[in-house]
């Protein structure tokens, strides 16, 4: 059984990103032995004390060469890394030798998974940049880019202390389990060049049958969407390049996905849904939105709404805060004889501004200038 030392990014002693790697601990019960680093007593990287190592110093290398894999968990500070774990990772990118370049260190080779628990940005920029740094020609680490498990937090786990994950967050997760499992088992080190040979074999063979996924939906994926969203019996609105062309009454453009505003209350049940017909979670950005894709019907791009009980509404953007909405961003359109919940005119021309246009949002801003 392959042996994973756990590095926690956060100090704090109830940290979250902690909390989430007990959560991983769990999923890997009696497919991998887990270990924490404790690297607190570590001190900061200084060439005066570098020869001999200091004790501490010492004891991470051997726990870090020990391991068959590393798994980091960390927060995002100022949209980088934390200091502390940036500190042990130099540490670990040392010469146990003065002047000693030849010699393998303990982080060469390892094979790494990042995930972490966070603000807006589920800690995407920490994750990024640690894959840069553990990457260095003189790291050499081996990072499995795909999956990676970012979290957004939930409101009780700033106001509470209390980590909820979704039932996305914790597919997410168990996807990265299953995933890193096979990263480094044996089978894929010692077969790794039989498995390429036949996925490019099969490559070469469903090319030629022309199957490629699916990057657009029509206006058949649409209504399928809508019907199975009237027969929830919840509140939403068509939103997007569709909910311009709703708002217009014909199909001005391709699209490549479906954006839908619907009723919070309503998300863990939706979710579901959409996973038994098929979408799997391609993005998780929760509570501000999650895109799914479907063989079948392309794209989806679903965004939670608050409704409040004055026809007033509000959805969760990615710094921790809300947007507001009036009641008159909301109405309806008539597509191919269909009526249709869609965000208003109003609404549209306020969300194509305070960005860089697109092609398509000119496009859409023109159809919008003629309604």
């Amino acid at each position: 059984m392959k042996k994973i030392l756990f590095i926690i990014g956060s100090l704090r002693k109830e940290s979250f990103n902690k909390k989430l790697a007990k959560e991983v601990e769990q999923m890997l019960a009696g497919r991998a032995t887990v270990e924490y680093l404790d690297y607190s007593d570590v001190p900061l990287m200084n060439q005066d004390i570098e020869f001999p190592a200091p004790e501490p110093v010492k004891r991470v290398r051997g726990k870090v060469a020990e391991a068959d894999a590393l798994w980091i968990f960390s927060p995002e500070y100022n949209y980088s890394y934390p200091g502390h774990l940036k500190n042990l990772i130099d540490w670990l990118s040392r010469p146990l030798v003065a002047g000693d370049r030849q010699t393998p260190l303990a982080i060469n080779g390892k094979k790494v998974a990042l995930s972490g628990a966070g603000g807006a940005s589920a800690t995407a920029k920490c994750r990024e940049k640690l894959t840069e740094l553990l990457t260095l020609p003189f790291i050499r680490a081996e990072v499995m880019t795909e999956p990676l498990t970012g979290i957004q937090l939930n409101m009780e786990a700033w106001t509470e202390g209390r980590m909820i994950l979704t039932e996305a967050q914790r597919s997410s997760l168990k996807r990265q389990v299953d995933a890193f499992i096979d990263y480094i088992s044996d089978l894929h080190i010692t077969q790794r060049s039989s498995l390429k040979r036949q996925v490019d074999a099969f490559i070469d063979y469903i090319s030629d049958l022309h199957i490629t996924k699916k990057e657009t939906t029509n206006i058949s994926d649409l209504f399928q969407v809508l019907d199975l969203l009237d027969n929830m019996k919840i509140q939403y609105w068509l939103d997007g390049g569709w909910g311009v062309d709703a708002l217009y009454g014909k199909q001005t453009r391709t699209h490549r996905d479906i954006d839908i505003d619907f009723d919070a209350q309503y998300h863990d049940e939706l979710l579901t849904l959409l996973q038994k017909k098929g979408y799997l979670i391609e993005t998780d950005c929760y509570p501000n939105r999650i895109e799914l894709h479907s063989e079948k019907l392309g794209y989806i791009d679903i965004h939670p709404f608050v409704l409040n009980s004055d026809g007033t509404s509000k959805q969760a953007d990615l710094n921790g805060g809300w947007y507001e909405f009036q009641p008159d961003f909301f109405g309806t359109a008539v597509l191919e004889g269909r009526t249709i919940p869609c965000i208003s005119l109003k609404a549209q021309k306020v969300f194509h501004t305070g960005y860089e246009l697109r092609d398509k949002d000119i496009h859409d801003l023109a159809i919008l200038e003629r309604i």
